[in-house]
């Protein structure tokens, strides 16, 4: 059914968006953490 497409699809799409997101999180926390490293 198309409906149960729809909702798969907002899923997916969701947790592209939550990956991204994760993803540049780590990112910031990389740098933060290179950048208080002395020297």
């Amino acid at each position: 059914n198309s409906n149960g497409e729809l909702q798969h699809a907002q899923t997916r799409q969701y947790h592209l968006k939550l990956t991204t997101l994760e993803g540049e999180d780590l990112a910031l926390y990389d740098a933060v953490h290179l950048a208080i490293q002395p020297g």
